[in-house]
């Protein structure tokens, strides 16, 4: 098999079956692994120390040391997937993720995997894919070997109760129904369906009532054929177990052969698929499809052989580093200015062992669509252009040179994302390399490469277009593929565009001459990003937090050096403040458009800088324009100059104009789209935040909008007072490998515009205001509170006609405290009373009552206030949910008053130790300090602080029940009753319903509202115009 020939040095998988696991969570009766490895190939500048192992049963497993992580955690991978359905029963390996987690032998309690995970501070989940299914798991360190224990009963004991078979497969149906108006989805279950029908890639992955359970008589045969495939597709020798702890690689061997090594080995065979879903017969075709958002694509696929063995070259990684790339002469440069695309992306992907696919994608605008035959010359013009010009040595330097920089100076992964990925890994590469493999680009295979670009060949493409202008062409019914109701038809390419195609990657001049389609395409330049220098700086003693180091007219710059990450990398944040960047829907519209023009017009640029490890986002604010740019320091500078170079000139073509408004009137639109509970939250936040506009508010906004009047409004309201503007105040801030004097040195353009700033600060236009002064902050919109008349609010909107399910989010509001240590108290209050509910509340309104997929509890701070949101998706009517939820919440009183102090203990230590978990970037830490910044508190150790008042280091519930800082259990009881219980006078509901029209109707039932206690909104803008705001932000 290929995955034995990659192992190298490992042995035949074992035979038999081993003993099951000791008890003893700590060691195993049933010997040493049959091969140790601690020669694993890793970065210099990784801490964590790694060893492979293959156990007795043929398990492979790596344990991870790390003795600073905050979290422990594991993740167990078997080699089976989506492609191993049964014809007969599609999507039973997904349903099989599903049902592992509701019971094994050993803990048959159908809760208890989620309700240890949480009560222990972590996160649990699972992943089925089309040849692997991964379950993972975070926790608090001292319980990594419980939670092992538990995880590896689902490889040897799962129970499959036919209660929860009958129940799970619900929430199953309810995950189809929720991907059904996803496009992504819709043109890759297209592309399922029109594959070789014999092949297992046509089959449906996800699974839903109809495929797995028509018949609700037959579940005990469904949990029969659960057993059969468990049991014929869950073996040690296809399995692969990642674990991540505190302990020494000693302990952690000791406990992955506790809990590992009773998983028997049935000695199966790596599934592998010798031949491909696209039998040649397919290809040549134009599949024109409709989707359900207002979007243009081309997409052309070719079917590809599988180079995972080549990892060591990754030669169609060279295809598509040239195929996709963005900088000036790029195929999508070229796109661009004919107004033809926006984006564009190539590579492999989608396939499994033994076949794959290369992927063009481009996002047309709607030009692009009408000259889409002549995009399809472009691509095959570049390909022609690769195949000429043959593999180069140069582009491959710089490949392997960028691939070494981004391994060697890698942030360090979350402890659950490490073992995912590492996990999967085992099962695809040699034990040596398990950290480098198809990270590094160590080999130049010129005939590899040759052979990839030999393969993107015209005849053996397939050819996807997706525009709504399809629609007349493909009827209700005509061609519909059958689960999602994917309309389309497929046409053969024309005789002639194959035939120019042919001659464009041959090389040949074809008669029309379309040769000369894109005069300007060409090789990329050498990367001008690629750093050179990574001295660190010296670690300041401790840990000290961001401090201004600098204040003057028009600018505050703050700066934290970086004593934990030790990488030579610097985030820099800049906001350019100015008073009415966000004041109605038409500055904020128009701000939102001017970031997408420069970040449009930057593309080139910052693709480049993206290679080779840095980044740069613009984006619309309240407080105006924001610039992020994070990566290496040594090449920020010069990043940086180019950014603020652009900004001062926000002029741009009609062509590229037209093509960014059109993009961004229809991501407006398409909103509506989205699913049912995003919009919910939406409506929450327009209904609850002083400054958050609608869609539509939006699109009418730049109705009419010019180049010339939105290069006008940038120079009017966004740019620097001596550039024609406003006065600005830049509040920035730089966290990482940097010094106060490289701090204000590489900002060199900054500075320059600072310059500008305080030439104009005394002039006519006043002086800049920092935005704490601005007049037009973001702040809460306070709800009413319930009264005498224990009222509360109702929005109702109607989901678009596409959506099946429907939403309901009920929101509590907590009022913000009047000190800094009553909001501290309170936010800690509202952590605690989520962290208490929120799996007994997915575990009714999901587990058990099967209302939908998307059940959950969480706390929705808004800018000082508290609050928790209560969430739903279901094809049931929001009435009912909101109806299920107060049942819950009513409910919620006597088990908080029942809570014992080790269950108070339990949750207060679980979210403590959420609380403390780090960030593990430096990007992570940035963008902590700066929501701090940003919204004036600048409480740096908020975490630490809230932490001290769930259990004082060392403290015991006893202990925290009598001293005056630490929460007490009475505390959250008349924290519930204040602001959540039903009777309370002081509680601020807001219920919001987004309802299915395809369910239940173009209009609201009111039926469904008879005997309803809450006041319905009818005018948002009317309803928040009576209403407080809140305050801003305490200073700390």
């Amino acid at each position: 098999q290929r995955l034995t020939t990659m192992i190298g040095t490992v042995a035949a998988a074992a035979t038999g079956s081993a003993a099951a696991a000791s008890r003893d969570l700590s060691s195993s009766s049933t010997g040493n692994p049959q091969l140790v490895l601690n020669e694993i190939e890793k970065s210099t500048e990784d801490r964590r120390s790694y060893r492979c192992l293959l156990l007795a049963n043929g398990l492979r497993a790596v344990a991870i040391s790390d003795p600073d992580a905050d979290k422990s955690a594991a993740t167990a991978c078997v080699r089976t997937g989506a492609l191993r359905d049964p014809r007969s029963l599609q999507g039973l390996a997904h349903f099989c993720e599903h049902m592992l987690f509701l019971g094994t032998a050993r803990y048959p309690d159908e809760n208890s995997f989620l309700r240890f995970i949480n009560e222990h501070g972590g996160v649990r989940n699972a992943v089925t894919s089309a040849e692997f299914t991964r379950y993972y798991f975070d926790i608090a360190p001292e319980h990594l070997p419980e939670a092992l224990d538990r995880l590896g009963q689902f490889f040897t004991e799962p129970l499959f109760t036919e209660s929860a078979t009958v129940r799970e497969v619900n929430a199953v149906h309810s995950e189809h129904a929720k991907n059904i108006p996803i496009d992504a989805r819709r043109l890759l279950r297209l592309d399922h369906h029109l594959a070789n029908p014999q092949h297992d890639y046509s089959k449906y992955s996800t699974g839903c009532l109809e495929t797995l359970l028509p018949d609700a008589s037959k579940a005990a045969e469904l949990r029969q054929r659960l057993l059969q495939f468990h049991s014929e597709n869950y073996s040690a020798n296809l399995t692969a177990v990642a674990v991540l702890g505190r302990e020494s690689l000693d302990q952690l061997q000791q406990l992955i052969v506790a809990a590992f090594s009773g998983v028997a080995n049935k000695q199966l065979p790596m599934p592998s698929w010798e031949s491909h879903p696209y039998d040649g017969t397919d290809c040549g075709v134009e599949v024109q499809m409709v989707p359900l958002r207002d979007i243009q694509k081309l997409e052309v696929v070719f079917p590809m052989k599988d180079y995972t063995e080549q990892f060591s070259s990754q030669p169609a990684h060279y295809a598509s580093h040239l195929l996709g790339h963005e900088s000036a002469g790029s195929l999508l440069a070229c796109l661009k200015r004919r107004g033809w695309a926006n984006g564009l992306s190539a590579g492999c992907g989608g396939g499994a062992a033994g076949f794959d696919f290369f992927r063009v994608s481009a996002d047309l605008t709607e030009a692009g669509l009408a000259n889409r035959a002549a995009v399809l010359r472009a691509v095959f013009q570049c390909v022609g252009q690769l195949r000429r010009a043959g593999p180069q040595a140069w582009v491959h330097r710089e490949l392997s040179d960028l691939a070494a920089l981004a391994f060697r100076y890698r942030d360090r992964e979350p402890s659950a994302e490490a073992t995912q990925r590492l996990a999967r890994r085992l099962l695809t590469y040699p034990m040596p390399q398990l950290l480098t493999a198809d990270c590094l680009v160590t080999e130049f295979a010129p005939e590899l490469i040759a052979e990839v670009l030999d393969q993107l060949h015209p005849h053996r493409c397939k050819v996807f277009a997706v525009s709504k202008a399809f629609e007349p062409h493909c009827p209700p019914d005509g061609c519909v593929e059958p689960i999602y109701g994917v309309r389309h038809r497929l046409q053969p390419l024309p005789p002639d565009l194959l035939a120019a195609c042919l001659a464009l990657y041959n090389g040949d001049a074809p008669a029309d001459g379309a040769d000369s389609l894109l005069s300007d395409l060409r090789l990329p330049d050498p990367n001008p990003f690629i750093p050179s220098q990574f001295a660190l700086i010296a670690a300041p003693p401790g840990s000290p937090p961001p401090r201004v180091v600098l204040e003057e007219a028009g600018l505050r710059l703050w700066h934290r050096a970086d004593a934990q990450y030790c990488l030579p990398k610097l985030c820099l944040t800049v906001v350019m403040a100015t008073p009415d960047a966000w004041s109605d829907a038409f500055s904020a519209a128009n701000s939102q458009l001017h970031c997408q023009l420069m970040s449009d017009a930057l593309n080139p640029v910052l693709y480049d800088a993206q290679l080779a490890g840095l980044s740069a986002s613009l984006a619309a604010c309240a407080e105006g324009i924001s610039l992020s740019i994070q990566g290496f320091g040594h090449r920020l500078p010069a990043l940086l100059e180019a950014v603020l170079d652009r900004l001062s000139r926000p002029e741009v073509e009609q062509l590229r104009f037209d093509s960014v408004i059109e993009r961004y009137r229809k991501s407006l639109k398409n909103f509506a789209l989205e699913q049912p509970l995003q919009q919910c939250l939406f409506h929450q936040s327009v209904l609850c935040c002083s400054l958050v506009w609608t869609h539509q508010q939006r699109l009418d906004a730049i109705e009419g909008a010019t180049p010339a009047a939105a290069a006008e409004f940038a120079r009017c309201q966004l740019l620097p007072a001596a550039a024609g503007g406003r006065p600005r105040f830049l509040l920035a801030f730089a966290c990482g490998n940097a010094e106060v004097e490289q701090v204000v040195a590489a900002g060199g353009g900054i500075a320059q515009t600072l310059r500008r700033h305080a030439a104009a600060a005394d002039g006519s236009q006043g002086r800049p205001q920092p935005p704490e002064q601005q007049p037009h902050r973001q702040r809460d919109v306070l709800l009413p509170e319930a009264g005498d008349a224990r009222r509360h609010h109702l929005l109702r909107c109607l989901a678009a006609e596409h959506h099946k399910s429907s939403a309901c989010v009920v929101y509590f509001q907590v009022e913000p405290a009047t000190t800094p240590e009553g909001q501290l108290r309170r936010q800690a209050l509202t952590k605690l009373l989520v962290q208490s509910l929120k799996e007994r509340f997915f575990n009714s309104l999901r587990t058990q009552q099967q209302l939908g997929y998307l059940v959950q509890l969480a706390e929705r701070p808004g800018v000082a206030a508290c609050g928790l949101s209560f969430c739903v998706q279901s094809e049931r009517h929001p009435a009912e949910l909101e109806s299920r939820i107060d049942e819950f919440v009513e409910a919620a009183g006597p088990l908080l008053a029942a809570m014992t102090p080790a269950e108070l203990r339990d949750h207060a230590e679980a979210l403590r130790a959420r609380l403390l978990e780090r960030p593990k970037r430096l990007s992570g830490r940035s963008a902590a300090d700066w929501a701090e910044i940003a919204s004036g508190a600048a409480c740096f150790d908020r975490p630490d602080r809230l932490a001290a008042l769930l259990l004082p280091p060392g403290g015991t519930s006893e202990q925290s029940a009598v001293e005056a800082g630490p929460l007490r259990h009475e505390e959250l009881l008349d924290f519930y009753r204040t602001w959540v219980a039903k009777d309370s006078l002081r509680r601020r509901k807001l219920a919001i319903h987004v309802i299915s029209q395809k369910s239940f109707g173009p209009a609201v039932q009111e039926d469904k509202y008879e005997g309803y206690p809450g006041s319905v909104i009818t005018d948002v803008a009317a309803f928040k115009s009576g209403l407080k705001l809140g305050p801003l932000p305490a200073r700390f």
